[in-house]
């Protein structure tokens, strides 16, 4: 799966390392307001959150779209820093389950960072393949928004079904704070 990405050495050890500096300034936000423990539970389906949470999925992958006009991969790497903060966030929400042995805290939280790389996975994957195919002859702006159109049409089932399952598990889980 991770070789449809064709990243790097240095790009794939600058994500790791990202990925764990992420989970630390997790942990040092939530450590600093005097949070203790975190508790995931599923509640009730907030329609308004749910149709709010597929909005902003869909604004960021049209970010994503605005920085695969760069015609760079490292271009990627904004958007994904941002993102990768939000997967460092419910790691750490897991790892907080883990501790206190909650185990359906656990599988919520395991399932909302799925949700949050699976976003991910899907934008790069559209992004990369819109600057795999670019190239050639003509006007920059024709042959992205031609290789956009083919892209979005390649893997338009694994952004829907991300965004549609992070928008749904962030519209019944409930996150209690405890101090």
């Amino acid at each position: 799966m991770l070789k449809k990405l064709n990243l790097s050495y240095k790009g794939t050890i600058f994500t790791y390392a990202w990925f764990l500096f992420t989970i630390y300034c997790s942990y040092l936000i939530l450590s600093s307001n005097g949070i203790k423990t975190i508790s995931l539970k599923i509640g009730n389906v907030g329609f308004g959150i749910l149709f709010n949470e597929t909005f902003v999925a869909i604004m960021l992958l049209v970010i994503y779209l605005l920085f695969s006009m760069i015609p760079s991969r490292r271009g990627m790497l904004l958007p994904n820093i941002f993102l990768m903060f939000s997967v460092g966030q419910s790691v750490f929400y897991c790892i907080s389950s883990l501790v206190r042995f909650d185990l359906l805290s656990l599988v919520i939280s395991i399932l909302y960072a799925v949700s949050f790389i699976g976003i991910m996975y899907a934008y790069n994957l559209i992004c990369f393949d819109i600057l795999d195919n670019s190239d050639g002859q003509g006007s920059y702006m024709y042959r992205w928004t031609a290789a956009m159109r083919n892209s979005i049409i390649k893997y338009w089932q694994y952004a829907v079904i991300f965004i549609l399952l992070h928008a749904f598990l962030t519209s019944i889980i409930l996150i209690n704070y405890h101090k």
